[in-house]
């Protein structure tokens, strides 16, 4: 949910770096496909904790470590990646248009610690 306070944003506020990633099938010796995490883009991002949002949280019934990466704009960018940040791994749960201009992209992620 887009706030006011979001549509005051401006690049500088992008300063904080993010990796995509994405899985791929890799053959390994044993000839199986062993699905292998690799690196898509690393990219500048105003990253938001939604931790202070806890009306809709509790709505939502959401409960672990939520955060909005906004991004530039790529629609190469789905559900099916996940953002690595701060030592967690991020899984995308909705992406928007960040306020309908085709500039930038609000991801919203939940995250788990991970040892990479």
């Amino acid at each position: 949910m887009l706030q006011k306070r979001d549509l005051d944003f401006n690049i500088g506020h992008m300063n904080k770096r993010i990796t995509f990633r994405t899985y791929t099938r890799s053959e390994d010796v044993g000839a199986g496909n062993d699905p292998t995490v690799v690196d898509y883009a690393t990219v500048w991002a105003n990253v938001i904790s939604i931790k202070d949002e806890v009306r809709i949280r509790q709505a939502m019934k959401m409960t672990g470590d939520y955060k909005h990466f906004i991004v530039r704009y790529n629609s190469n960018y789905d559900k099916t990646y996940k953002i690595y940040y701060s030592s967690r791994l991020y899984n995308i749960v909705d992406i928007q248009d960040f306020g309908n201009t085709g500039r930038y992209l609000k991801i919203m992620g939940i995250g788990n610690e991970i040892n990479a």
